[in-house]
C-alpha cells in the first residue's frame, strides 16, 4: 500500500507558479532568505509560524518554519500530542547551498497548496496539515552560507581576522561555521549502550579518514561538543519536540545514509524503512555505514541517539558537483525532493509510538523503544516511566496516576462526604485535617506516630481501608490472599461485590481505580 501511494503522487503531482512568491534567479544571501521567510509568514499566518530561536556567531536569525493547520496552537499541550512532528534541517554546510532555497520553496509550496489544490492535485494539505506539523529549520549556518556564497563582505570586521589567518582563503569551499568548526562534527556523542548498561560519549573518539585538528578545515569537531552556538540552538530544539523522525539535507552524493552503528539492528531497521520510502521516491541509495568508517559528532547522530527515532542524512546532488551551485540547480532539486518530507511524515505515522513513556512532572516527554532504555533514561533526566500502547496523553492517563496516601484519604473523604470536624492526635510528619479525621475514626493508624503521607497508596491499603465502612456479614467469602494481614479485607470486599477475585490487585494503586472501588461503597451505602 505504502508503495502505491508513493508512485501515485509520484505520477500525479504537477504544480503551476502562479501563486508562489519565490521566483528568484539569483541566490539569496541569509537575510534575504530570512526576509522571504518573514513573508511566507505573513501570507499565510493560520499555517506558518516562524521562531527565531536565537542568533548565529555574527548575529543572524536562526529559526524555523512550523507549517500546519491552527498554527497558534501548536506550542500548546494538546497540539504537542494532537498531531504528529516531522523536523527538517538544510544548510549545515556552507558551500552546500542547495538546501535552503529549496526548503523554502518546499515550504510555500505546501502553504500554496493548502487553499489552492490545484498546485499540487494529487496532494490534500488540509488534510495532511491536520495531522501533521512540519518544522523547517531553514538555514542552521548563515554565518558559513553567506561566507561560502558571498565572501567575505557579508562577515562583520571582528570575524573577518579569524577566517583569514585559517590555512586556506577559498571560503567558496568552505565547511564550517566562522569559527572554523564544522557544525556536523561538533554534536554530542553519548548514546545508552544496552550491553555496558551505562551511557557511552564517543564525540571525537570514533574518527574515520575525515578528520582534521585545524579550525577552519573541514572535519574539524570543535574544541569541546556543542561548542558553537549554532550548535546549540539546534540541540534545543531537536529535544524540544516529540519528532517521529528528523532528515537533514546535504549536497552531493545522492544518498540516504540511515544506519547507526551503535545503535540497535530494530533501530536501524526502522531508519531503513524510512530511507527506503523516500528512496523510492527520489531514486537515491541508502547506504549503510559501519563503525569503521564513520565519525562521530553528526546532527543526525545526536537526535537518533537522544530520541531513539529514525534520523537520515539525504545528499541531494552527484557526488562529483561543483559547489556551490546556481539557482538553476537548486530549482531542480526542488521539485526532485518536494514529496520527501510528505514521505517521511506518512512512514512516522505509520510506524506508530513505543509503548514506554516518558513523563517529566507529569507531561508527557516522548516515548521509547524499550523498558530498560527507557529507565535508563529517566534515570538519567529525571521523570517516570508510564507503559501503555498507542498515542501518548499530554498529561499522564488518569488510569496511570499514582497517588499518595494523602491524596488517598483526601479522595476518599471528598467522595464519600465525610465530617472532619472530629479529629485525631497529630502525626510527627502529618497534620492534614483529612488524614486526622481518619485517625480519628481508626481508618488509619500509623506506625510510630509517623504516617508517611507522600508514601504511594498501595491496593492493600486500599482494601483494608474500604473493608471498614462496610456492614457485617453472616457469612464471609474465605480467600487465599497472599498479603495477611489484608487478607479479611480483601474477603470482605469480595462478599460485598465491591471486588471480583479477578480484579484483585497488588502494587500501587491508580487514581482512577482507587475512584472506582470509593464510587461502589458508595453505592452500596446508598442501597443501605
Amino acid at each position: 500500500m505504502r508503495v502505491m501511494i508513493i508512485v501515485i503522487l509520484m505520477n500525479l503531482i504537477s504544480f503551476v507558479t502562479a501563486d508562489v512568491m519565490i521566483q528568484t534567479e539569483t541566490l539569496p544571501t541569509s537575510d534575504q532568505l530570512f526576509e522571504m521567510a518573514l513573508n511566507l509568514e505573513e501570507k499565510y499566518p493560520e499555517i506558518l509560524d516562524l521562531e527565531i530561536l536565537g542568533y548565529s556567531t555574527d548575529d543572524k536569525p536562526i529559526y524555523v518554519l512550523r507549517l500546519s493547520s491552527n498554527i497558534s496552537e501548536i506550542t500548546s499541550a494538546e497540539a504537542y500530542v494532537d498531531k504528529y512532528h516531522y523536523f527538517v534541517e538544510g544548510g549545515i554546510h556552507s558551500r552546500e547551498n542547495v538546501s535552503p532555497l529549496m526548503l523554502l520553496k518546499i515550504v510555500e509550496l505546501y502553504a500554496a497548496d493548502y487553499y489552492n489544490p490545484e498546485m499540487m492535485p494529487s496532494i490534500d494539505m488540509q488534510m495532511e496539515l491536520d495531522r501533521f506539523a512540519f518544522h523547517f529549520m531553514i538555514l542552521s549556518n548563515p554565518d558559513g552560507y553567506d561566507l561560502a556564497n558571498f565572501g567575505l563582505q557579508e562577515i562583520s570586521s571582528p570575524y573577518k581576522e579569524n577566517l583569514l589567518s585559517f590555512s586556506s582563503h577559498n571560503f567558496s569551499q568552505y565547511k564550517s561555521n566562522i569559527n572554523g568548526v564544522d557544525l556536523n562534527r561538533n554534536f554530542p556523542g553519548v548514546y545508552y549502550d544496552s550491553y555496558a548498561k551505562s551511557f557511552v560519549d564517543i564525540w571525537n573518539q570514533v574518527k574515520n579518514e575525515d578528520y582534521s585538528n585545524n579550525p577552519g578545515r573541514g572535519y574539524y569537531y570543535g574544541p569541546y561538543a556543542g561548542s558553537e552556538v549554532e550548535t546549540r540552538l539546534l540541540m534545543g530544539y531537536v529535544t524540544s519536540y516529540d519528532f517521529r523522525n528528523y532528515i537533514s539535507f546535504h549536497s552531493r552524493g545522492e544518498v540516504i545514509y540511515y544506519n547507526k552503528w551503535m545503535l540497535s539492528d530494530a533501530h536501524n531497521q526502522g531508519s531503513y524503512t524510512l530511507a527506503n520510502q523516500i528512496a523510492k521516491y527520489n531514486g537515491f541509495e541508502p547506504i549503510y555505514t559501519g563503525k569503521e568508517t564513520s565519525g562521530s559528532g553528526y546532527l543526525t547522530d545526536f537526535t537518533a541517539m537522544t530520541t531513539l527515532k529514525p534520523s537520515i542524512t539525504i545528499e541531494t546532488l552527484p557526488g562529483k558537483t561543483e559547489l556551490p551551485v546556481s539557482v538553476y540547480t537548486i530549482n531542480k532539486v526542488f521539485k526532485e525532493q518536494l514529496l520527501v518530507p510528505l514521505i517521511a511524515a506518512y512512514e512516522g505515522k505509520r510506524s506508530g509510538y513505543f509503548d514506554y513513556k516518558l513523563y517529566i512532572n507529569n507531561y508527557y516527554v516522548r516515548d521509547y523503544p524499550t523498558e530498560e532504555i527507557a529507565k535508563a533514561f529517566a534515570n538519567r533526566y529525571g521523570g517516570k516511566i508510564y507503559t501503555y500502547e498507542g498515542k501518548p496523553s499530554y498529561i499522564v492517563p488518569l488510569s496511570m496516576v499514582e497517588i499518595t496516601r494523602r491524596q488517598g484519604i483526601t479522595l476518599l473523604y471528598v467522595k464519600l462526604d465525610l465530617d472532619t470536624k472530629d479529629r485525631g492526635e497529630v502525626f510527627l510528619d502529618c497534620d492534614d485535617p483529612f488524614v486526622l479525621a481518619a485517625r480519628k475514626n481508626q481508618i488509619i493508624t500509623g506506625f510510630n506516630n509517623m504516617f508517611n503521607p507522600n508514601q504511594l497508596m498501595t491496593y492493600e491499603e486500599a482494601y483494608v481501608i474500604l473493608a471498614k465502612f462496610l456492614p457485617e456479614f453472616e457469612e464471609i467469602i474465605k480467600y487465599e490472599y497472599k498479603t495477611t494481614w489484608a487478607k479479611s479485607a480483601v474477603e470482605k470486599l469480595l462478599t460485598a461485590g465491591i471486588i471480583s477475585s479477578v480484579e484483585i490487585k497488588s502494587g500501587i494503586i491508580n487514581y482512577l481505580d482507587w475512584n472506582n472501588l470509593i464510587l461502589k461503597v458508595e453505592n452500596l451505602s446508598n442501597e443501605e
